[in-house]
């Protein structure tokens, strides 16, 4: 993604000689989140493909901490939270529909509008492995 549309608010780090905590609010000019295959079924037709849902507002909580002993680091999340996930705008591409795309974007945004929780709880997910990640490298680099 483009990294330079990211904001960083809240920041606080505390430091010692054996850790570094991290507390930041991060707000991304777009956060999208792709879907490689969608299936979905009404009452009288049913669709295939592929979609991407974008919220335009989004403001993203992070902690994390890392703690140094010997020649080693541990790098914890404590905390993710997606706190703000809003103004959504889904772009479907579908395979075949007996309806026009621009109703059938409309029943999405109001079905993903409906499911929200259960998005965010996704997207944390991933936003947790990517983070984990992104903190094991900073540690390997720091020892």
């Amino acid at each position: 993604g483009d990294l330079s549309t990211l904001q960083f608010e809240n920041v606080s780090v505390l430091t010692t000689p054996e850790s570094i905590l991290l507390n930041v609010e991060i707000r991304m000019g777009n956060l999208q989140v792709s879907f490689d295959h969608l299936e979905a079924s009404f009452r009288y037709f049913s669709v295939e493909g592929s979609g991407r849902l974008s919220a335009q507002e989004n403001l993203l909580s992070v902690q994390a901490r890392m703690t140094f002993t010997d020649d080693q680091c541990v790098a914890v999340l404590n905390f993710l939270k997606l706190r703000i996930f809003d103004q959504l705008v889904v772009n479907l591409s579908v395979e075949q529909s007996p309806i026009n795309d621009q109703l059938l974007n409309r029943i999405f945004e109001v079905g993903m509008r409906k499911h929200k929780n259960l998005l965010i709880s996704k997207i944390e997910n991933r936003l947790k492995e990517v983070v984990n990640g992104s903190l094991k490298d900073i540690c390997d680099f720091l020892v």
